[in-house]
């Protein structure tokens, strides 16, 4: 609104603030229609999850068994709710519980196996 009232031309707000023609038209109209008032009580369109009613289920599920890959997420989180997701939204949803990838350790190309029994043996293995 700044920029406006120096007498700038739209084009010039849309580069200077980096926002889109539409942008621009749309605060200038509330802002004509409301005042300051008007601006501040923009809605934005924000999407919501189709697995939102599930969050707190799915959550304590995936502390409780955490899938090893995201392909395994997709099919527990289908075979828990019916509903089937791409990768991409199954990664930002786990994210948004606060799960996160974990990388496994590697085992080095020279171990070897026997020794790696008798460790696992003498120190237990822990689930």
């Amino acid at each position: 609104m700044w920029l406006k009232s120096q007498g700038l031309a739209h084009g010039e707000i849309e580069r200077l603030a980096q926002v889109s023609s539409t942008t621009v038209t749309r605060y200038l109209k509330r802002y004509q229609q409301g005042g300051v008032t008007a601006l501040e009580q923009m809605d934005f369109y924000r999407p919501v999850s189709q697995l939102e009613p599930f969050r707190e289920q799915l959550k304590s599920h995936f502390e409780r068994h955490p899938p090893t890959r995201i392909t395994q997420a997709i099919a527990e989180i289908h075979r828990l709710t019916g509903i089937g997701l791409k990768q991409e939204a199954v990664r930002m949803f786990l994210h948004s519980l606060g799960l996160s990838v974990r990388k496994v350790g590697m085992i080095p190309a020279k171990a070897d196996p026997t020794v790696q029994d008798t460790f696992k043996k003498r120190v237990g293995t822990t689930p």
